[in-house]
């Protein structure tokens, strides 16, 4: 966008970013509606969400279930019943998925909340057969991934056998530092921001969260423990407004803006930041992730060059909704205060279109990760787990070959002319990958069929009692002819080997 951190000559303020946006009466109908629509805190509506709960509850669906009876908690009055009610139910949930650690704690919270004395017993012996159970080792245990090698020391979310590098064909990206075998973790990243419409999810550090904890002061959002719901300054901004009701890509946008906001001590600060952040060389990164200032710092530094999928209309609307926020209004109360606003949105908007991933449900950007360029035939399995961006080897790596991951494995069917028209539609770049432009003969596919191996996966791939021997044989196959020219067989123990990964994680 040409006029992007562009100012007036005559004045020290930046330009009217969106003076050529087409403004309609109606865009300020539509905020005063949503203004009236705001969720608030209700008995009567907690009620109703516990009463799916129970229906849900009586048909088996504990999952569901769960989900109800933390909308109920949400709406619960504050010191009223229904927050106690909220909490037992989703404790007798827990105890049938066998989470059994997460049901004493709810029991606690139940009991700690005006439970009243007529469920006292029964919660009482929920407790002793959870203890029961627990003691008889029925309980669920969470996998818990590492990296492979020692963390790098200055990007401790990446393995040391990784670095960080720019030239000017692929920007930044990632080179191996040493030969690296397939099923090597090289990347453990916890996002920088992630939006997910789901209420098992703490809306501060976005970790899934089984006991997860209504916000006091409103009935949109919930937090893994009291230390997430206090330190939460993002919220702080948005609780109790009509905010919630934005689509998700707004709500994500204006969360990564108010990130920015309340990582410095004030408006001003911010602003000298991103201009000395502008000054330096487009390439340079800061030299860690430690602290809310370097994260942001990373991020603002991200790649800007992807088309207007969301564009400046669309970005006008999210600056609109933010100035209709009360405490953003006070901070940002000055003609020059709010021409900077409207940069700034206009910048993440274009970080967001070059970097985010998810879905209709959740949108993430994690910034070591937004590094890795994209390749049709990837040599890195991409998962999540728990707020953490987990990369895997899923093709052997030499010393100083670059890393890469697909970003949009929907496409994958499509024949090359179409893939690289929607990549280049959707992220501005030509793909030239060896799937997508192969520049070596392809493999005998005799070769890589008459493997044993691979005709184990073949004939195995949905026996999901043979889970750990397929993934060994993947791992096999992979290290052995992965290097060879992309074909349709290595890609089909590729993604085998990719779907392993995902449902462990």
């Amino acid at each position: 966008m040409d006029n992007l951190w562009k100012k007036e000559t005559a004045r020290a303020e930046y330009v009217d970013i969106f003076a050529s946006v087409q403004r309609s009466p109606l865009d300020g109908m539509l905020i005063e509606l949503l203004k009236m629509q705001r969720t608030r805190k209700s008995n009567q509506q907690s009620t109703e969400w516990r009463s799916k709960g129970n229906e849900l509850f009586g048909q088996g669906n504990w999952i569901e279930a769960t989900n109800c009876y933390n909308k109920s908690l949400c709406y619960a009055e504050v010191g009223s019943e229904n927050v106690a009610l909220a909490y037992s139910n989703r404790s007798a949930c827990l105890f049938h998925a066998l989470i059994l650690d997460e049901v004493l704690v709810d029991i606690e919270l139940a009991k700690n909340a005006n439970l009243p004395d007529r469920l006292i017993p029964k919660l009482e012996q929920r407790k002793k057969d959870t203890l029961n159970l627990m003691s008889m080792g029925e309980r669920k245990e969470e996998f818990k991934p590492k990296l492979s090698y020692k963390a790098d020391k200055n990007f401790p979310c990446m393995a040391n056998v990784v670095a960080i590098k720019y030239n000017e064909e692929f920007g930044r990206h990632l080179v191996a530092k040493c030969d690296i075998p397939v099923g090597k973790t090289v990347l453990m990243e916890k996002d920088f921001l992630r939006f997910r419409d789901k209420p098992s999810v703490c809306y501060s550090c976005s970790q899934p969260c089984m006991n997860c904890m209504a916000c006091p002061s409103c009935a949109d959002v919930m937090f893994c423990s009291v230390d997430c719901m206090n330190n939460d300054q993002i919220h702080k901004l948005e609780c109790s407004t009509f905010f919630p009701n934005r689509p998700l890509p707004d709500r994500f946008l204006i969360k990564t803006i108010l990130f920015a906001i309340t990582s410095f001590p004030d408006v001003n600060s911010l602003m000298q930041f991103v201009e000395d952040a502008l000054l330096g060389k487009p390439e340079t990164l800061p030299t860690s992730l430690n602290d809310p200032k370097s994260k942001y710092h990373f991020f603002f530094k991200l790649a800007t060059s992807a088309p207007y999928i969301f564009g400046p209309s669309e970005a006008y609307k999210v600056y609109e909704v933010m100035m209709n926020l009360p405490k953003v209004t006070i901070l940002f109360d000055s003609d020059r205060k709010k021409r900077f606003l409207m940069h700034l949105v206009m910048h993440h908007v274009l970080i967001h279109n070059t970097n985010s991933f998810g879905s209709e449900a959740s949108t993430y950007v994690a910034n070591v990760t937004s590094l890795i360029n994209h390749s049709c035939a990837p040599n890195i399995i991409s998962c999540f787990l728990r707020g953490n961006v987990i990369g895997v080897t899923g093709r052997p790596i030499r010393k100083g070959e670059q890393l890469f991951i697909n970003y949009s494995k929907e496409l994958d069917e499509m024949p090359s002319n179409e893939r690289k028209a929607e990549l280049k539609s959707r992220r501005g770049f030509d793909c030239k990958c060896e799937k997508c432009e192969p520049t070596r003969a392809s493999i005998d596919p005799k070769l890589v069929t008459s493997d044993p191996c691979y005709k184990y996966v073949v004939k195995n791939q949905d026996n999901v009692q043979e889970t750990a021997m397929i993934r060994k044989k993947c791992v096999e196959f992979l290290n052995k002819h992965g290097r060879s020219p992309w074909s349709l067989e290595i890609e089909m123990v590729f993604n085998v080997y990719a779907n392993i990964l995902g449902n462990i994680l």
